[in-house]
């Protein structure tokens, strides 16, 4: 931190600039200091801060921050959000995608047509710089009251969020059980949904008979006869389809619920006929 008093060199020669320099350890507690000098006109005070980020933080070059909408950023933040750009516009040669072509903008960056992917690192530090500090004016006047209460700043610092870090931990903790359950879960939402399949498939069938069994059981037999026809690699060219005959014969008439469905149907038609 610097204090900077606005007075005249002339009659204050020294004691104009009084420098803070962050000594010791840098998350040592400091409640406070106190700066005197002398003096009997009003005074402006400016107070420089400089603030000691972790990640350490970087003031982009005008060129680059207009390109990704950044102005200060960690410089792997920075990386990040040239990546992103590259990827949201097709940058990435067709060939070798280890290559980087330059658009329009990107151009007075790269300082040419295209870089390779891993000079992106050395590209970025030339466009980082030390951040600006925080600027804080303040009026000493002599003549006036002190304060009845201390003047306070809002001065808007980027923090590590130690709760999401804490969630993250344990989140990462107990990601093999976590990936076991998963996986459980997978393998039971597939067999689920196989069975909502092979259900779905049933009901089919079964309404496609019951709407009309004698064109269904056709329909399934022509089905058969073809599939029949394909597994024994004959057909109406070679002459030698299945025939309709031994269709007839079929060993499917003799399961017990034809019997019962070919009752229903024929009760169906004498009911319609009654009717009529």
């Amino acid at each position: 931190m610097v204090i900077e008093l606005e007075r005249d060199v002339n009659l204050y020669p020294d004691g104009n600039i009084v420098e803070w320099p962050r000594v010791g350890h840098p998350n040592a507690p400091l409640d406070g200091f106190t700066v005197r000098r002398t003096g009997d006109t009003p005074t402006k005070i400016r107070v420089l801060l400089y603030l000691n980020h972790f990640p350490e933080q970087y003031k982009l070059h005008p060129e680059l921050a207009n390109i990704l909408g950044i102005k200060e950023e960690s410089r792997l933040g920075v990386i990040q959000a040239l990546w992103s750009y590259i990827k949201l516009n097709g940058l990435q040669d067709k060939v070798d995608r280890r290559i980087i072509r330059a658009d329009d903008k990107l151009k007075p960056i790269f300082g040419g047509e295209g870089i390779s992917f891993q000079m992106l690192p050395d590209l970025v530090n030339r466009f980082l710089v030390v951040p600006d500090p925080i600027v804080l004016w303040y009026t000493v006047n002599p003549g006036a009251p002190p304060p009845e209460r201390p003047q306070a700043y809002d001065v808007e610092v980027k923090m590590e969020d130690a709760a999401m870090k804490g969630r993250m931990a344990a989140m990462l903790q107990s990601s093999k059980e976590s990936g076991a359950t998963l996986m459980k879960l997978d393998e039971e939402i597939a067999l689920l949904a196989q069975s909502l399949h092979n259900s779905h498939v049933k009901k089919v069938f079964l309404e496609s008979f019951a709407k009309d069994p004698a064109k269904f059981i056709q329909t399934w037999l022509e089905s058969q006869s073809r599939d029949l026809e394909s597994i024994l690699g004959s057909g109406p060219t070679e002459g030698l389809t299945v025939r309709q005959e031994e269709l007839r014969r079929s060993e499917f008439f003799q399961l017990p619920w034809v019997e019962e469905a070919v009752a229903i149907q024929h009760g169906t038609n004498l009911a319609a006929r009654g009717m009529q």
